[in-house]
């Protein structure tokens, strides 16, 4: 049987599984007439004192996350989504995308690239995807 999805959330971080997982998610968005929330996430707990130190890169970086969603939103709108909703949130990658926006908009589905922006990431943090996955109370389509 088929599943009909209502809302569905996609990560995007800029990489090329990201954009690969957002033309995934407008697809699926399309065929099941869903919203779809997009969402970016500016790590700013890596280092705590960053903000401080070096706010202007963070600032920069929160301005790009806008216009980044701002073209997607308009890519997905001209690709006849009818509900799309650009979300910014800045702190834990894996909670946000996991748990917080899933419950915050009642997802259904979740929509995340293989790997993100950095290995080093990965290394260091942890995979965020499998994160999600783990943690997720709806289902997670990983694209790659």
């Amino acid at each position: 049987m088929f599943q009909r999805y209502e809302k569905i959330l996609v990560a995007y971080d800029g990489s090329k599984n990201a954009t690969l997982a957002f033309e995934q998610a407008v697809t699926l968005a399309s065929q099941n007439d869903a919203d779809l929330i997009i969402l970016q996430v500016v790590d700013t707990r890596i280092d705590p004192f960053a903000p401080y130190v070096i706010e202007g890169l963070l600032e920069e970086r929160i301005a790009e996350a806008h216009e980044e969603l701002d073209r997607l939103s308009e890519d997905a709108k001209r690709q006849n989504i009818k509900k799309v909703v650009p979300i910014l949130r800045e702190g834990s990658i894996r909670t946000i995308i996991a748990t917080e926006v899933p419950e915050e908009f009642a997802i259904d589905l979740i929509v995340i690239g293989s790997t993100g922006k950095s290995g080093l990431d990965k290394l260091l943090i942890g995979s965020t995807t499998n994160y999600v996955t783990t943690h997720a109370k709806c289902p997670v389509l990983i694209v790659r």
